[in-house]
């Protein structure tokens, strides 16, 4: 890809989606995407502040 030429719209969204995760706040239900950096910790709502915690994808129990 050639330096300074920018990304179409719809292909960086789809990529936004593909590498981070989804979440939903277990207290109001909203459903959050989660940057990958921030895959292994607790994120805040943005809807009413609660923590959402880390998933549990990949964990052995």
């Amino acid at each position: 890809m050639k330096e300074g030429v920018p990304l179409n719209p719809l292909f960086a969204a789809v990529m936004s989606a593909v590498t981070s995760g989804r979440r939903t706040c277990p207290k109001c239900g909203k459903t959050h995407t989660v940057s990958p950096l921030k895959k292994k910790q607790a994120v805040p709502c943005k809807f009413c502040g609660s923590l959402i915690p880390a998933s549990s994808e990949g964990k052995k129990s």
